[in-house]
C-alpha cells in the first residue's frame, strides 16, 4: 500500500516526464509516431495555405467570407489538374445536380457553350440575344472575358465572368478560325430554351418501322424511366428496329447508364470501373430488358462522353 504522499510524488514525477517529453517532441515532430504526427502536427503546406487565405481575408479591398475563400481554393486546385472533365461544385451546386432542369432566366449574352482547351466553344447562339446582335457565331471560341483568359479554367469560372448585371458590358476575346476579334456585348435577361431530355418518334425506312429515341443527358436521376416509357410506346406502335441517338450527350450518372443499357441488353457486364484509390466495381445488366432482340444502332459524335460512352460500348 502506498501512502497519499507517495502517490502525490509519483503523479508529480509523471507530470514532469510528460512535460519534458512534450517539449522534446514539440521540437522534433518528425520523431513522433505516424498516428500522433498526423493527428497533432500540421504540415508546412497546410500552414502556407491557411496563411494565404488569412491574408486575403484580412487585406483584400472588399470583404470575402471564409466559405468563398475555401470554395475558391478548392476550385483552383481542381483547375490546376488541367482536366476539362474535372470541375468543383459548391454544396449548393451539388444539391442541384441530378434535378431536372426548369426554364431558367439569367443575365448573360445568350449562347450554348462547350468547354474546350482554349476556352468556350460556342455551339448555339440564341436568336435575338446580345450574342446574336453582337455578331457572335456558332464555332467561335471565347478565349477571354474582360481581360481574364479562359484557357485551362473550369467552365464555372468562365461563365461567371460572362454573366453579370443586366445592362452592363462584357468584353469578349473571340477566335474565329485564324482571326482574333474583340466584341463588347451588353448583358440582358436571357430566357433559356428548355429542350426535352427524351424525344422519340417512329419513322419508316424501306417500309420498316424504326423507333428513333434521342437522349440528351444522363445527369438527371430517373431519366431511364422516361427512356423506358418512350420505348414502350414506340414498340406498341409497331417498331421493329431501334436507333438510340446519343449525339451531344455529355453523360452523367453511371447508375442511369446501367439502367438505360439494361433496357436493350438481356444479361452481361455493362461497365467495369477501376480507379487508383477505388476498388474495382462491375455493373451488370439488371435482367429485365424491353427490347433485347430488335436490330439496333447507336448514334454518337465527338461530344458523346462519359455515361453515354458507357451505354454505347455496352
Amino acid at each position: 500500500m502506498r501512502t497519499p504522499i507517495e502517490k502525490s510524488s509519483l503523479a508529480a514525477v509523471a507530470c514532469v516526464l510528460l512535460l519534458v517529453a512534450g517539449i522534446w517532441w514539440g521540437g522534433h515532430p518528425a520523431d513522433l509516431p505516424s498516428f500522433l504526427r498526423n493527428a497533432f502536427v500540421s504540415s508546412s503546406q497546410d500552414t502556407t495555405v491557411d496563411q494565404a487565405l488569412a491574408d486575403i481575408e484580412q487585406d483584400y479591398y472588399r470583404r470575402l467570407s471564409a466559405t468563398q475563400l475555401e470554395n475558391g481554393a478548392i476550385s483552383g486546385a481542381v483547375a490546376s489538374l488541367n482536366d476539362p472533365y474535372a470541375d468543383y461544385e459548391t454544396p449548393q451546386q451539388f444539391r442541384n445536380f441530378g434535378k431536372a432542369p426548369a426554364a431558367s432566366r439569367f443575365s448573360g449574352i445568350g449562347v450554348e457553350i462547350k468547354l474546350v482547351s482554349r476556352g468556350l466553344l460556342v455551339q448555339e447562339v440564341f436568336p435575338g440575344s446580345p450574342a446574336a446582335d453582337g455578331g457572335l457565331k456558332a464555332g467561335d471560341v471565347i478565349v477571354a472575358g474582360d481581360g481574364k483568359r479562359f484557357a485551362g479554367r473550369p467552365v464555372s469560372f468562365s461563365t461567371g465572368v460572362i454573366r453579370g448585371p443586366t445592362g452592363t458590358l462584357v468584353r469578349l476575346t473571340i477566335e474565329r478560325g485564324a482571326r482574333r476579334l474583340t466584341l463588347a456585348l451588353k448583358r440582358a435577361v436571357i430566357n433559356e430554351p428548355v429542350m426535352p431530355l427524351v424525344a422519340g418518334q417512329l419513322v419508316k425506312v424501306h417500309g420498316v418501322k424504326v423507333a428513333v429515341i434521342e437522349l440528351a443527358t444522363f445527369e438527371v436521376s430517373g431519366i431511364h424511366t422516361e427512356v423506358a416509357t418512350t420505348l414502350k410506346r414506340l414498340l406498341h406502335e409497331g417498331a421493329k428496329a431501334i436507333v438510340l441517338d446519343l449525339r451531344d450527350n455529355g453523360g452523367g450518372l453511371v447508375r442511369e447508364a446501367q439502367l438505360v443499357a439494361s433496357l436493350f441488353i438481356r444479361h452481361g457486364v455493362i461497365v467495369t470501373t477501376r480507379g487508383r484509390a477505388q476498388p474495382v466495381q462491375t455493373l451488370d445488366a439488371t435482367g429485365d430488358p424491353l427490347a433485347p432482340t430488335q436490330p439496333m444502332a447507336v448514334l454518337v459524335n465527338g461530344d458523346t462522353a462519359s455515361a453515354a460512352e458507357i451505354v454505347t460500348g455496352a
